[in-house]
């Protein structure tokens, strides 16, 4: 029995000696590692994961679904809609709020992977069938997201407007339809017309989506967005045509002032019939006539078109004087519009007076970003095209409210889905018909190398605030990049250290296959442009496990015992390293080879995950960064509660691109009045640093700007140095 019991005592203390060794071993691996799929010992190789899938034909339905929900959360789009499909086929006697989840979650899965059609089936019949309220409401949202992607914009909005209803407000609280009513107004900007959105006011019964949809209306108007804009439809009365007025088109409201809307119908039906008839749409054959002169430029055409003189300013007085402006009075006489909504639509009818009273100077601008709407996820977060479009809205919104006589237009054009004709004929319609003075965008470098060549060509200005390949300004003059190139970010940051004097010596590793290696281009060159001294420059393989092969072309003294490598001395060593990963090796292997000097990083270790994680190594590292939005800054808190105001939701970080390019241009081009494409251009370059919120705009008589963000994380904390 002793023995047994020593025996026993000896088994426990062996297994808590194992389990201690390896709680040792993981704890030292702080980086996660894959999971590796080996063969087992003596027998057949098989995938973990198909013997689970396998598993799974004997498992409930209900387990089946997790699964599927669990590939859709990681972003495994394919493997969840073939776990969707099999869920729906073995699902029958499921409770049906759980089908109907299902079915719901395959329709977004299908949307994920573009397949719209099949989507826009699905969410068709579930939004007959869905049991609960509150699923069908978010039914009928992705259904709206699915047709923006097949080009039923109209049909969308209305799903929008659907999942709105009546009791949505600014005040709403709910992010469903917060989301629902900030897609409208994206899609009221991009890709409805005049004719369109009126028919929406006139169709909605809800006076506040009829407002929001109205101050959209005249946004569009004073803007010249109006190309497509029609006489007011007309309706048969026995062998006369009866005009249907503003007033009319705001009758179905059924939560508005009725009193007041009634009183002021003959009133205004009269007046609109009346100034119409007397203007230049008398028949048919005139409204023909006047519809040729705004057909679509086709590049390489030779057209002649009207400029934005007196005539555009007569034409934009009749639309607004004869239907946007009635619409606008008899929503404000309303006792139950919104009154953030209200303030909107004074705000708007005060610009439309500048407008009549010739106050009015205009300064339109062509916008290029993509409008990609996305399925709901829970939250109010919009993608990338949508964000900047927001921030950007807002800005001019702000503007023409402060200086309502130089008033900035944005003609919004969605390039999501364009390919490179379709791009440049839009491009040549902004230029030739909507006479834009510049163009802001695109946003991604695939487009907006596209869209430089062809403004290079033309000799007009270009701008984009986010894309970053260095094709869009290398011999295009008139094209400018807010967000400085991959090269230009190394020279940057080159040029912060080269302004010490007693900075002479550098080193650089960089993963080969990534754009690291630009950025350790562009910091060598200005290195040695300025008689610095370049003592190492290493471009290391792609998914490199060391630094040996690039430190023994040093051919250092190998180290005795236990003594180590002797020290190597850097005034500083750039690392534009891209993933966690490599900046763990690079950081452990310069410890290990004893290189000593200032760490300078990149953009990519501005993330809480990497400095906390290489915090004891990280200590007084210095990178670069494109955005640092201060909350010390007054404009930072003015200009969220300006945007919560408008939107009803809480911007990104991408937002300040947006509004940043409009507050810059406003300050660089519009104030000043610059009105041809040569002058913009020259003004661009020539123009003084600008301190915009997320960062500094300075071209210094080039066409890439010149500035960033140097920041320094230390002790924990991060700091601006410059």
């Amino acid at each position: 029995m002793q023995r047994l019991r020593l025996a026993i005592f000896a088994a426990v203390a062996f297994g808590v000696l194992l389990c201690s060794l390896s709680n040792t071993a993981y704890s030292q691996r702080k980086q996660k590692e894959p999971i590796v799929k080996t063969s087992p010992s003596g027998g057949v190789e098989k995938d973990p994961e198909e013997l689970f899938l396998k598993k799974l034909t004997n498992k409930s339905p209900h387990r089946i679904l997790q699964y599927a929900l669990n590939q859709y959360q990681f972003g495994f789009f394919a493997k969840a809609e073939s776990l969707f499909t099999d869920y729906r086929q073995i699902s029958s006697e499921e409770p049906p709020a759980e089908r109907d989840l299902g079915q719901l979650m395959h329709a977004k899965t299908l949307i994920r992977l573009k397949r719209y059609q099949p989507a826009i089936e699905e969410l068709t019949k579930l939004k007959f069938s869905a049991t609960y309220p509150a699923l069908r409401q978010e039914t009928i949202f992705d259904l709206g997201v699915a047709e923006t992607h097949t080009g039923k914009f109209y049909s969308a909005a209305e799903r929008f407007m659907e999942v709105g209803g009546q009791t949505w407000s600014t005040k709403d609280s709910l992010y469903l339809r917060k989301k629902a009513i900030t897609n409208l107004r994206l899609l009221a900007m991009t890709n409805l017309s005049l004719n369109q959105i009126e028919k929406l006011i006139k169709n909605t019964p809800y006076i506040n989506l009829k407002a929001v949809l109205a101050g959209e209306l005249m946004r569009k108007s004073l803007s010249g967005d109006f190309y497509d804009a029609q006489p007011l439809e007309t309706k048969e009365t026995g062998s006369e045509k009866q005009v249907s007025s503003p007033a009319e088109i705001l009758e179905s409201s059924n939560s508005g002032d009725q009193f007041s809307v009634q009183q002021r119908k003959d009133e205004e039906k009269q007046k609109v019939k009346d100034e119409w008839e007397s203007e230049e749409y008398e028949d048919e054959s005139a409204r023909d006539e006047d519809e040729s002169s705004f057909e679509m430029v086709v590049p390489g055409e030779v057209v002649t078109l009207e400029p934005r003189g007196e005539a555009f300013i007569e034409r934009l007085d009749t639309l607004l004087r004869n239907r946007i402006i009635p619409i606008i009075d008899t929503l404000l006489m309303s006792s139950e519009l919104d009154p953030a909504i209200r303030s909107w639509l004074i705000d708007y009818r005060f610009q439309a007076s500048d407008v009549a009273s010739r106050r009015y100077q205009h300064f339109p601008i062509g916008v290029l970003l993509p409008i990609d709407l996305d399925v709901f996820d829970g939250s109010e977060s919009q993608r990338v095209g949508s964000q900047i479009l927001t921030g950007m809205a807002l800005r001019a919104f702000e503007h023409n409210r402060s200086s309502p006589m130089r008033y900035i237009s944005l003609l919004v054009r969605n390039t999501e889905g364009v390919d490179s004709l379709a791009l440049i004929r839009v491009m040549d319609e902004l230029i030739d018909r909507d006479s834009v003075k510049i163009i802001l965008g695109p946003i991604f470098s695939d487009k907006a190398v596209i869209a430089a060549q062809h403004a290079a060509a033309r000799e007009f200005p270009l701008i984009t605030p986010t894309a970053t390949d260095e094709r869009i300004t290398k011999a295009h003059p008139t094209c400018f990049q807010m967000n400085p190139p991959h090269r230009t970010r190394g020279k940057i940051i080159a040029d912060y250290f080269l302004e010490d004097s007693t900075k002479k010596t550098f080193g650089i590793f960089a993963e080969q296959m990534t754009y690291g290696v630009e950025m350790a281009e562009g910091f060598k060159d200005e290195v040695l442009a300025h008689g610095g001294k370049m003592k190492m420059y290493s471009l290391l393989p792609f998914g490199f496990r060391s630094l040996k092969e690039a430190v023994d072309t040093l051919h250092l003294e190998k180290p005795e015992d236990f003594m180590g490598y002797p020290e190597t001395k850097f005034d500083a060593i750039y690392l534009p390293l891209t993933t966690m990963e490599s900046i763990g090796i690079a950081l452990s292997q310069l410890h290990y080879y004893n290189f000593t000097g200032q760490i300078v990083g990149s953009g990519d270790w501005h993330d809480a995950n990497v400095l906390n994680r290489f915090s004891d190594m990280l200590n007084g590292t210095i990178y670069a960064i494109d955005t640092y939005v201060s909350s010390a800054d007054p404009r930072v808190y003015y200009t969220l509660e300006k945007y919560y105001n408008f939107w009803q939701s809480h911007p990104s970080t991408l937002f300040w691109h947006g509004a940043d390019a409009i507050d810059y241009l406003t300050e660089t081009i519009v104030n000043k009045e610059m009105a041809s494409p040569c002058k913009i251009s020259e003004a661009l370059r020539q123009a003084p640093p600008y301190k915009a919120v997320r960062t500094e705009i300075f071209f210094d008589g080039g066409n890439i700007n010149q500035s960033m963000n140097i920041m320094q994380f230390s002790d924990g904390n991060i700091s601006k140095l410059k």
